[in-house]
C-alpha cells in the first residue's frame, strides 16, 4: 500500500510539473522596435497574459493526481481499581491502567476533478477579463504612440515664437507613452530643451 502511494504521488508531481512546464510560455519580445514591442512591453508592465489564467485551470485539473493527505493521533488514558472481598478469603485490590496511542493516515485522491476542476470556470472568466483588458490597452497605446508622433513632428515644424510650448505638448504625449510601455521608441526620443521659454520682444 504504501509502495503503491508513493508511485501515485510520483505520477501526480511529474503531470504537475509538465503542465506547468506546457503552460509556461515565454513572455512577449519586447526588446525590439515598433509597435509590437512597445504593446509586448506595456502588456508585461501590466501583468496581463491570458495563458497565464489558463495554465491555472490546467494546473488545478491535474492537482487532482496529488492525494489530499490527513493524520490524525489518538491518545486514550484507562485506569481502574476495584477491591474484592468474600467470607474466609483475604481481600484483593486490583489496579489496573492503560495508556494508547493510535496514528492513522489518511491519503484521499479526487479524480473526478481531473474532467472538471471546480476552479476551471473561474479562471476561465480571469481569461476573458485578462484578454478584454489586453485588447484595450492594445488600442490605447496605439494611440497614445500616434499621438505622441503628431506632436514631435508639431513641434519640428513650429515657428521659434511657439516652438517651446510645442515642444513641451510633445514631451507630455511621450511621457504617457513612456509611463505604458516602460520605454520610448527612439523617434520620439526629444531634444534638448530650454529651461525657459524665449522672452517676447518688448513692443515699443
Amino acid at each position: 500500500m504504501v509502495a503503491r502511494m508513493r508511485v501515485l504521488v510520483g505520477i501526480g508531481w511529474v503531470a504537475i510539473m509538465l503542465a506547468a512546464c506546457g503552460s509556461a510560455r515565454a513572455p512577449p519580445d519586447a526588446s525590439g522596435s515598433g509597435l509590437d514591442a512597445l504593446v509586448a512591453g506595456a502588456a508585461r508592465r501590466a501583468g496581463l497574459d491570458p495563458g497565464r489564467a489558463r495554465g491555472f485551470a490546467r494546473r488545478a485539473r491535474l492537482a487532482a493526481l496529488l492525494p489530499e493527505v490527513r493524520v490524525a493521533v489518538a491518545r486514550s488514558l484507562r485506569y481502574d481499581e476495584s477491591l474484592a472481598t468474600a467470607l474466609a478469603q483475604p481481600e484483593q485490590s486490583r489496579i489496573g491502567a492503560a495508556d494508547n496511542l493510535a496514528f492513522e493516515v489518511r491519503a484521499l485522491w479526487r479524480l473526478d476533478r481531473l474532467a472538471a476542476h471546480p476552479q476551471e470556470l473561474a479562471a476561465g472568466r480571469d481569461a476573458v477579463a485578462a484578454a478584454h483588458a489586453l485588447r484595450a490597452l492594445e488600442a490605447e497605446v496605439i494611440q497614445a504612440y500616434f499621438r505622441a508622433l503628431r506632436a514631435r513632428q508639431a513641434a519640428a515644424r513650429a515657428g521659434p515664437d511657439e516652438r517651446w510650448q510645442r515642444e513641451i505638448d510633445a514631451r507630455e504625449a511621450a511621457a504617457r507613452l513612456a509611463a505604458l510601455t516602460g520605454r520610448l521608441p527612439p523617434e520620439l526620443v526629444p531634444a534638448p530643451l530650454e529651461a525657459s521659454p524665449p522672452e517676447e520682444d518688448a513692443v515699443p
